[in-house]
């Protein structure tokens, strides 16, 4: 294809940091979602047990 070895390890690495800024960006606009998973699953009226001391 015309490409060296060298250019592909660049776009390899640009692209994948592209996608981890891309990453962090997605969670950081969805934070309030993933915070509030674990209640959006749980059936309703369903109370965790509460804790003995």
């Amino acid at each position: 294809m015309g490409i060296t070895r060298h250019d592909w390890v660049l776009y390899h690495d640009i692209a994948s940091f592209a996608f981890a800024i891309l990453l962090v960006l997605h969670l950081l606009l969805h934070w309030k979602f993933f915070r509030h998973i674990g209640r959006r699953l749980k059936p309703e009226g369903t109370d965790p047990e509460p804790c003995s001391p």
